[in-house]
């Protein structure tokens, strides 16, 4: 890896910090990639990788926020039709009841009138 390219430092800077002690070579006189990460931080590489990690959470997020949103009014829709169903039957059993009261009212009527 080209430590200059990946950590945006010209080599005059990473020799310099060689030079002044804040970085260090380990034994084959190799910079460590830690050595890098410890005085200049994440590579721009990584860095970029994060935030596009972070853009996918973002937008998955806000799908998920979307998707949550239709849902809710799903359910809301539903919950209407529910309650139009049930105002439904309860004004249908209403009536069965009413009819059925107009049956006996009838047959007990008739009933009289056929034994006179």
């Amino acid at each position: 890896m080209d430590a200059s390219k990946a950590f945006k430092k010209s080599r005059t800077t990473i020799y310099e910090a060689l030079k002044n002690g804040e970085l260090s070579r380990d034994h084959d006189g190799l910079i460590d990639l830690s050595e890098l990460i410890r005085v200049y931080g994440n590579p721009i590489a990584v860095q970029s990788s994060t935030r596009t990690e972070q853009v996918q959470k973002d937008v998955q997020v806000h799908v998920q926020s979307e998707v949550e949103n239709v849902l809710k009014d799903q359910i809301s829709l539903l919950k209407n039709q529910l309650d139009l169903a049930n105002q439904r039957e309860k004004s249908l059993m209403q009536h069965i009841e009413d009819l059925t009261h107009r049956f006996e009212l009838y047959s007990s009527h008739n009933s009289l009138v056929l034994k006179k």
